[in-house]
């Protein structure tokens, strides 16, 4: 029994779009953790927080955290599988820098937006 072969473009696709939806995880976690942070100004009341300030300041810090790790995570990935996705070492540095600025611009974004 013999398989057809694998049209390398599909899998170049599907390696794009995978790609690409971590991207955009990464970036509404980074934008969510932003309003979250900047709805508090940026940090937690001298006065005394209630518990749901303490709640939204942890969920913001933690969907930060989240976000920029999987921005750092998806650079790494498209440097490392630049072949499947057709690009070569220099471009693929390039997008994955362009992805972290885009990433870290709609954060700041999402912060001035949801600025208390």
């Amino acid at each position: 029994m013999t398989h057809a072969p694998r049209d390398p473009t599909s899998e170049s696709a599907l390696a794009g779009v995978v790609v690409g939806l971590l991207l955009l995880v990464a970036v509404a976690s980074l934008a969510a953790g932003s309003a979250l942070q900047s709805s508090l100004s940026g940090g937690l009341p001298p006065y005394g927080a209630t518990a749901s300030e303490e709640a939204r300041w942890a969920w913001g810090r933690a969907l930060w955290a989240i976000g920029a790790t999987l921005a750092l995570g998806w650079a790494v990935l498209v440097v490392a599988i630049r072949r499947r996705i057709g690009l070569r070492l220099i471009p693929a540095v390039g997008v994955a820098l362009g992805g972290i600025a885009v990433a870290l611009s709609i954060a700041f974004v999402a912060w001035i937006l949801f600025l208390a």
